[in-house]
């Protein structure tokens, strides 16, 4: 399983590994207990 994140200042993408728990966990963050922003 890959993670990918595009820097945003410069622009560049970056691919990481990711156990299939860190998946878990980083999917349970964002969709479950993630604070609601107004900005991206």
């Amino acid at each position: 399983m890959t993670i990918h994140f595009v820097q945003h200042k410069t622009g560049f993408g970056l691919s990481l590994p990711l156990v299939a728990d860190a998946a878990v966990a980083v999917a349970d963050y964002i969709l479950n207990a993630r604070p609601e922003a107004d900005s991206p």
